[in-house]
């Protein structure tokens, strides 16, 4: 039974892909940068930088 739900959730998650394609409109999130300085992503559109989201971690 254990081995059946998690084949089900496993399955349900992969018809359930939540990122942006290359191209599509996210939302504005706001950050504080490294430097202590409040920004969003719309901001730094805006002064031309290229901005990548890479959602990972650091141990």
């Amino acid at each position: 039974m254990k081995k059946t739900l998690i084949l089900f959730l496993m399955v349900l998650a992969s018809l359930l892909p939540a990122e942006y394609a290359i191209g599509d409109v996210c939302e504005n999130i706001s950050f504080t940068t490294e430097d202590g300085l409040e920004t969003s992503i719309y901001e730094q559109v805006d002064e031309g930088k290229v901005v990548m989201i890479f959602w990972g971690q650091s141990w």
